[in-house]
C-alpha cells in the first residue's frame, strides 16, 4: 500500500480514537484518568492489527502506545506514598479535572515560592481516585506510612482528613505524680473549608501540612525544629481569606497551644510561661469556630484548655480553676450524642466525658475531707455552687 494510504488510516485512527475519548468523557462514564486508561490499549490494538495487515506501522509507535498503557495502568491503581507529602485526590463534582489542576498548580506555586527557599516542603501527591467520604479517606491513611494526610472534596467544599494519634496522659507527660491521669487529645480527624478564595486556600493548606506537627502528635514528639513548627503554625492561622467559615483557622492554633503544653515540661523544670501561651492559643482558637462547625476540633479545644485550667489549680491552689476545668470539660463531653458533619461519633467528647468523671470525683473527694473543709470553706462553698450549676444545665 502506498505511504499516503498508510498515513490516512493513520489519522483515521487517531480521529476515532479522540472522538471515543470525548464521547467517554461527555457521557460522564469515566473519568479523564478512566478515559486515558480504555483509549490506550485500544490505539495500541488498532496498530497491532495494522502490522497484522502489513501496514507500515513503525515500531517506535508500537512501543510508544504500549508505555503510555502501562503508564497509565501504574497511575490508576499505584498508591502514593512519600514521606512529608499528603495525597491531593481528584475534586469529586470536577468532571474534566480542570479545577483539580488548577488548584494543584496554586499549592505547587506556593510551595515553591515560600517553602523552599526555607527548607520546607509540602509536596501534592496526585491521587487519580476520587475520595468520596471519611472513611475511604481514613482507608487511605492507613494504608500508606509516610503521608500526612488527605485531601478531599467537591468543588465547593474541601476536607482534610489526619492521622489518629493516641491522646496523651498528663501525669505522664508532667511527671507530676498528684496530676490526675487526664487525657490530652493529639489529634482531630477532619477539618474542611471552602475551597474559594482558591489562592488563600492553596496558601493555608500548603502552609499547614509543610509542618510536621500534623502527621505526628505534638505533645511526644521531638525531633522536629519547634521554633520552625511556631512559626509555620501561627502563619497558617493567620491568613486571611473571603471563606464562607474560618473554623479551619482553629485548627494550626489548637495546635500550636498543644505544643505549648509539650513545651511547658521539657526541661527539668515547668516553664509556666508556655502554659500561658497555650491558654492564649486555645481561647483563640476557640474564637474561630462553633460547635456545629466541627464537632471534633471543638471538643478538643475545650478538653484541653480543660486540662489547663486543672494545672493552674494544682499548681496554684486556685480554687476557681477547678470549677472552670469542670465546665469546660461539661461542655466538651456534650457532643458525645451528637453526629459531626462528616456523620461520625465525636470520639474526642467521649475523653472530655471520662476526664470529666475523673475530675468530679476528684472534687467530691476533696470538698469531704474534713482538713480542707476547716482550713478554707471556700472549697465546699465552691464545690456546693458547682453541683448545684450542674444540676441546672443537665
Amino acid at each position: 500500500m502506498q505511504v499516503s494510504g498508510q498515513r490516512f488510516i493513520l489519522v483515521a485512527m487517531a480521529l476515532s480514537g479522540a472522538a471515543l475519548f470525548f464521547a467517554l468523557r461527555a457521557s460522564g462514564m469515566a473519568t479523564l484518568s478512566g478515559a486515558q486508561f480504555v483509549i490506550f490499549p485500544v490505539i495500541f490494538v488498532a496498530l497491532m492489527m495494522l502490522r497484522f495487515l502489513r501496514f507500515r506501522v513503525p515500531y517506535i509507535v508500537l512501543a510508544g502506545a504500549f508505555i503510555s498503557f502501562l503508564v497509565a495502568v501504574y497511575l490508576n491503581f499505584r498508591l502514593p506514598d512519600e514521606a512529608g507529602a499528603y495525597i491531593f485526590s481528584r475534586i469529586k463534582d470536577d468532571s474534566y479535572e480542570m479545577q483539580t489542576t488548577l488548584f494543584r498548580e496554586k499549592l505547587k506555586n506556593y510551595e515553591v515560592t515560600y517553602l523552599r527557599p526555607l527548607a520546607l516542603e509540602a509536596s501534592a501527591l496526585r491521587y487519580y481516585g476520587e475520595v468520596q467520604s471519611f472513611e475511604q479517606a481514613k482507608k487511605l491513611l492507613d494504608e500508606t506510612r509516610g503521608i500526612r494526610a488527605v485531601v478531599w472534596g467537591q468543588s465547593r467544599w474541601l476536607n482534610v482528613s489526619f492521622r489518629e494519634i493516641e491522646p496523651v496522659n498528663l501525669r505522664e507527660l508532667s511527671g507530676i505524680k498528684d496530676a490526675l491521669p487526664l487525657l490530652i487529645v493529639s489529634s482531630v480527624p477532619v477539618i474542611g473549608f471552602s475551597l474559594q478564595p482558591a489562592t488563600e486556600s492553596a496558601a493555608f493548606l500548603t502552609e499547614l501540612l509543610s509542618n510536621p506537627l500534623v502527621s505526628g502528635s505534638v505533645l511526644n514528639q521531638q525531633n522536629f525544629s519547634k521554633l520552625e513548627a511556631e512559626i509555620s503554625l501561627i502563619k497558617s492561622g493567620r491568613i486571611l481569606g473571603g471563606w464562607t467559615s474560618f473554623a479551619h483557622r482553629a485548627y494550626p492554633w489548637w495546635l500550636l497551644g498543644n505544643l505549648y503544653l509539650a513545651q511547658a515540661f521539657s526541661s527539668d523544670k515547668l516553664q509556666t510561661g508556655y502554659l500561658n501561651c497555650a491558654q492564649k492559643a486555645y481561647r483563640r482558637a476557640l474564637g474561630f469556630l462553633r460547635a456545629q462547625d466541627n464537632l471534633e476540633l471543638y471538643a478538643a479545644i475545650l478538653n484541653n484548655f480543660a486540662v489547663l485550667e486543672y494545672l493552674d489549680f494544682l499548681l496554684e491552689g486556685n480554687e476557681d480553676k477547678l470549677e472552670s476545668s469542670l465546665q469546660y470539660f461539661r461542655r466538651g463531653s456534650k457532643a458525645q450524642k451528637k453526629l459531626d458533619g462528616w456523620g461520625q461519633k465525636s470520639s474526642v467528647a467521649i475523653i472530655a466525658r471520662n476526664n470529666l468523671r475523673h475530675l468530679r470525683r476528684f472534687e467530691k473527694n476533696l470538698v469531704s475531707e474534713k482538713g480542707i473543709k476547716v482550713t478554707t470553706d471556700k472549697v465546699g462553698r465552691q464545690g456546693q455552687k458547682g453541683r448545684r450549676k450542674r444540676e441546672r444545665l443537665e
